[in-house]
């Protein structure tokens, strides 16, 4: 590790010292580099650079027991365990972790960091995309597979023996206004969505970001905001009425959906957990900006979600009651999302 990295560390750990409740995300903002700098500085000997045969890791990855992946964003974290299979995508250049609880939406075309990570507390093989950010984390059961891992590394380090980062500029987003017509437009392809799904195609097609689109929605209904110390309270009331909740989450270009059924929840200061099963949702309050009740048409009747913002105006994370098999909405659902709209 060069001198620049063991700088970084140093000031890693003094800025931990006096604010130990930090982020990785926030400290690398503060320092003013990528999380993928950030991380390589503070591991040092205990990781491993990895080559860009991503596919083929991932495919070996899921063959491993008792996985759990994290996936975050500036202001939430998402812990699932769960086996998966690896698809590829080709019309979207995109591999797919999936199993029947979660989806994980990966581009290859920004992909490209991976390292494996290996010390007393956490054994993991963590990726990052050339932005610098975190993309995801796949934990290891610490307490086995010392071959397999050696086995991987061997197969899949990089044995490049110089290395630096390529940090490539987070382009900014450029979206036009719409004109009255193109608005109109939008409005009316929104009332009549078949599937929910098929929103992210419509902003697509008008080049409008999803905050845009919830502040032009055809009418208040669609798209009623609430006050942001709500969402916490809305969630509560879901864990007790023994709701199963289906988070989706935006990791910069990264596309997380998972269900979790949820048991109980907690506070930590200003983070809100959410405990189910086999996922944990952890939510940092203080990030949220502006919150929405979302409606959207469904062959099932109208589908609401809560949508939360942070101060860049990215999406932290939408949450739907889960369906089975595509049923129509529970009343419970309905009511408990109806009875905060004008609080």
């Amino acid at each position: 590790m060069n001198a620049d990295y063991t700088l970084i560390n140093e000031k890693w750990k003094q800025l931990k010292s006096f604010q130990p409740e930090l982020s990785t995300g926030s400290v690398a903002e503060k320092l003013k580099i990528s999380e993928a700098e950030l991380f390589y500085a503070g591991k040092g000997d205990e990781i491993k650079l990895l080559n860009s045969e991503f596919e083929k890791q991932l495919n070996e990855i899921a063959k491993f027991p008792d996985l759990n992946l994290i996936v975050k964003n500036k202001a939430c974290v998402n812990s699932i365990k769960t086996a998966f299979k690896v698809t590829n995508d080709e019309t979207e250049n995109s591999i797919r972790l999936k199993s029947a609880e979660m989806d994980l939406e990966i581009p290859l075309r920004v992909l490209k960091y991976g390292f494996a990570f290996n010390s007393a507390d956490e054994k993991s093989i963590q990726y990052f995309d050339k932005y610098g950010f975190s993309v995801f984390k796949i934990r290891l059961k610490k307490e086995s597979l010392e071959n397999e891992t050696d086995d991987f590394i061997k197969t899949f380090e990089n044995k490049s023996e110089t290395f630096d980062f390529e940090i490539e500029a987070y382009p900014a987003e450029h979206q036009t206004d719409l004109t009255a017509d193109e608005l109109k437009a939008f409005q009316s392809d929104w009332k009549n969505l078949d599937e929910p799904e098929e929103f992210n195609q419509i902003l697509k097609k008008y080049n409008i970001s999803q905050l845009n689109a919830l502040h032009h929605a055809p009418e208040d209904y669609f798209a009623t905001k609430i006050r942001n110390r709500k969402v916490a309270n809305i969630l509560e009331e879901a864990i007790v009425a023994g709701t199963k909740l289906k988070f989706s989450v935006e990791n910069h270009k990264t596309g997380l959906t998972y269900k979790c059924a949820s048991e109980r929840g907690s506070w930590h200061g200003e983070w809100f957990n959410v405990f189910g099963k086999t996922a944990q949702f952890s939510l940092d309050t203080s990030k949220i900006i502006e919150s929405f009740i979302v409606r959207k048409p469904s062959r099932s009747g109208i589908i609401s979600s809560i949508s939360c913002f942070d101060g860049n105006n990215a999406q932290i994370f939408e949450v739907y009651c889960d369906r089975e098999n595509d049923e129509p909405e529970p009343n419970e659902w309905r009511a408990l999302l109806n009875s905060f709209e004008n609080q």
